[in-house]
């Protein structure tokens, strides 16, 4: 019978390059992967495989299938990294598990959900693999390390080589008589169109906000300095552990702060709030840690921003104006003032986060 994979996950779908692109070779083998599959699943997306999806949308599939068990999608972003999503798992969005009954066999329901995947920028050739397994394949999980179920796994490196992996997988199970089903999407990610926006001034010396939402890696942007001068030698203000969205993320006013994260506390989730007219920096680093940096549209929940895997210094730009538009979401923040979170999540290593929120009138207290 026909089924659909229960699952309601956001994972970003992000690529360094704006001419990057997948490998003929990979695509060739991820085709020929599905190819092998005892039975063939039906992996849709909003307006097929053949359309392109910008950053800030947000892309849904769903996924029917002819058998029950364990559901896997391989993301290969045109970045070189490989996204493998695994359920049953426990992948939390605030404290909630999306999928209850983590490390045990997915019966999916017929009447089924959709997973969605927001697709961030910019642009280039990315592919989406779906297999559907009957019983755990604990090789497909060692191939990206240990794998901590409350959050999805990434890789970086051969994906040609990982292509002809997960061939040799699904060939592997069909000549021992374990069913399968598979199908891969090829699809095409590109830059939204940006509303100009101008320059917004943070300071007299021409500090500038230039692009919407833009990680910068190194420091604070070209013409910035003067207002995070201090960043080093800042008198900070410890935050309070936070691991949901909503009310119970601290809000914080402009200044400076530090945190902590690793085994046990996984993520912080923080607010932060901007009237129509003043540009924001958001000042991060990471000290020893290693980070994944996300600025979200409060109350919606969709992604702005992302910076994956941090390991330096990096400053993410927040403008906020009348008529703003963000990206997949259009005009986002009415009634004179922008509203975000900041979700900090551990992926390795150890100490403490310096965080700064820098507006044109650094120290003033939001509302």
């Amino acid at each position: 019978m026909d089924v659909r994979a229960l699952a309601g996950i956001f994972v970003s779908l992000f690529a360094i390059s704006s001419s990057a692109q997948l490998s003929d070779l990979t695509v060739q083998r991820l085709q020929g992967a599905a190819r092998l599959a005892s039975h063939p699943l039906e992996l849709q997306v909003n307006d097929g495989c053949a359309h392109t999806y910008y950053a800030g949308q947000d892309m849904v599939i769903t996924v029917r299938s002819p058998l029950e068990g364990f559901l896997y999608l391989f993301h290969f972003r045109a970045d070189g990294v490989v996204t493998m999503m695994l359920f049953p798992c426990r992948h939390f969005w605030g404290d909630f598990p999306l999928v209850a009954r983590a490390n045990a066999p997915l019966t999916i329901p017929p009447e089924g959900a959709r997973v969605s995947l927001a697709i961030g920028s910019p642009a280039g050739r990315d592919a989406l693999l779906g297999m559907v397994v009957p019983v755990e394949q604990t090789d497909l999980v060692s191939y990206f390390g240990a794998y901590d179920a409350r959050e999805f796994r990434y890789r970086t490196g051969d994906q040609e080589g990982f292509a002809l992996f997960l061939a040799r997988r699904i060939d592997d199970l069909r000549a021992r008589g374990v069913p399968c089903a598979a199908s891969v999407c090829i699809f095409q990610s590109a830059d939204a169109p940006r509303a100009p926006m101008g320059a917004i001034a943070l300071s007299e010396d021409g500090c500038n906000v230039g692009a919407m939402f833009q990680c910068s890696s190194g420091g604070l942007p070209i013409g910035c300095e003067s207002i995070g001068a201090d960043l080093a030698r800042a008198e900070r203000t410890e935050l309070p552990n936070t691991s949901g969205p909503g009310e119970d993320a601290v809000l914080l006013s402009a200044g400076h702060f530090f945190g902590s994260l690793g085994e046990g506390d996984w993520h912080d989730w923080y607010r932060m709030r901007s009237p129509h007219g003043e540009g924001c920096i958001l000042w991060f680093d990471p000290g020893g840690l290693i980070v994944d940096l996300y600025l979200l549209h409060d109350p919606c929940g969709d992604v702005l921003a992302e910076c994956l895997g941090v390991t330096e210094t990096t400053a993410i730009l927040v403008p906020c104006y009348a008529g703003m538009e963000c990206p997949g979401l259009g005009e986002c923040f009415q009634g004179g003032e922008c509203r975000f979170f900041i979700r900090i999540v551990w992926r390795g290593g150890s100490g403490n986060y310096r965080l700064s929120l820098l507006w044109e009138q650094p120290g003033r207290s939001l509302p």
